[in-house]
């Protein structure tokens, strides 16, 4: 059986190298906990600029088949024939 002479040393040791290692684990998860932060933030601003976008898309696409259908019976009424199907 060995007989350590020193373990006030090797108690005092071990207890400032967990210290340390918590220490080092507290300021990566800081550290990481800040970026995720940040990351989530700039998520929802994606988010909600993608709905509007899309949002803006919609309204886009209802203008076009208005004016479509308004450039249908421009033609129409071009070549003579109202759209209603009366000459006027």
């Amino acid at each position: 059986m060995v007989v350590i002479e020193n373990w006030d040393f090797l108690i005092t040791e071990m207890a400032v190298l967990l210290g340390l290692a918590a220490l080092v684990g507290l300021i990566a998860g800081l550290i990481m906990g800040s970026g995720r932060r940040k990351a989530r933030r700039e998520l929802e601003i994606a988010r909600a600029e993608l709905a509007a976008c899309r949002e803006a898309g919609q309204e886009q696409a209802a203008e076009i088949a208005d004016l479509e259908i308004k450039l249908a019976e421009a033609q129409l009424v071009g070549k003579g024939t109202e759209p209603s199907g009366e000459k006027g």
